[in-house]
């Protein structure tokens, strides 16, 4: 065959040609489809001399007498899902590693990884990779700035008491006390302990002796003061412990005494004794 016959041959159906050129100038316009009122679906019509027309069927436009409608999909990347995004059928989106072809035109927030209708699944995304091995030691970054003072912690809970310490040094003597105001007490009498508080024969310093009380008689019930003697032994010497009177409640009626070891000569007797008395009235 000629070159003349082969050309009038491929030229015996022109409108073949024109939906070629027309579908590849669609194809070449990619950007463009997206703005196709029907969403991702072409709709169109041919004649009978082969010439193609575009038509939008949601404006009601139809293919007339003597055109052949015929229609074709193109398929839209349109990147990572939006809840917010309405999208078409054919759209395809990226969802968790995974892409997605759009079966229908989904409502809008259908997630195309949870939905069973709406959306098809294109590519499943990879299974996760084996750990790699372990980089090298980084450099040692610079130090960093100090960070603020943190809040003040809460009260912690009391603790365990400590152990008793030890008796302390005797204190200095106090001071002389003021002139208390003179009292007035008719026929009083001194009464001293039937009995002194004493101490064993080998008595340490520090040891207190036992008590010796002085009570007031009946004919002086009235307990108006009192005190206590210490007579020094020849081994052992001691000061006043506790002198006060021998009552917690209701009205005193004698005065009890103790003494306290504060130095001992030798281990043998002659230990010191303490003596109470009771100054006594009506």
């Amino acid at each position: 065959m000629s070159r003349t016959g082969r050309i009038r041959r491929a030229f015996k159906h022109p409108w073949r040609w024109a939906a070629a050129v027309f579908a590849l100038t669609i194809f070449m316009a990619g950007s463009a489809i997206a703005d196709v009122p029907d969403g991702n679906v072409v709709n169109a019509c041919r004649n009978n001399t082969g010439a193609v027309r575009v038509i939008d069927k949601d404006l009601g436009q139809s293919c007339v007498a003597g055109e052949t409608a015929f229609s074709w999909q193109s398929l839209k990347w349109r990147g990572a899902w939006s809840a917010a995004t309405q999208y078409n059928q054919w759209d395809v989106v990226a969802r968790n590693g995974s892409s997605y072809i759009a079966t229908v035109s989904p409502p809008v927030g259908l997630d195309p990884a949870t939905a069973f209708l709406g959306w098809a699944l294109v590519a499943l995304h990879g299974a996760v990779g084996a750990t790699g091995a372990t980089g090298a030691q980084g450099a040692q970054g610079a130090q960093g700035d100090p960070g603020a003072t943190g809040a003040t912690g809460a009260q912690g809970s009391q603790g365990v008491p400590g152990a008793t310490g030890a008796t302390g040094a005797t204190g200095a003597q106090g001071s002389q006390g003021d002139q208390g105001i003179p009292g007035t007490v008719a026929d009083t009498t001194v009464v001293g302990a039937a009995s002194a508080g004493t101490f064993a024969t080998n008595s340490g310093n520090g040891t207190v002796s036992t008590q010796s009380s002085a009570t007031c008689p009946e004919d002086h019930p009235k307990l108006v003061g009192g005190g206590a003697t210490i007579t020094q032994g020849a081994n052992a010497q001691a000061a006043v412990s506790s002198s006060s009177p021998d009552v917690t409640t209701g009205t005193p009626a004698g005065w009890t005494a103790t003494a306290i070891q504060t130095r001992a000569n030798g281990s043998e007797a002659g230990r010191a004794t303490i003596t109470a008395y009771a100054v006594c009235g009506v």
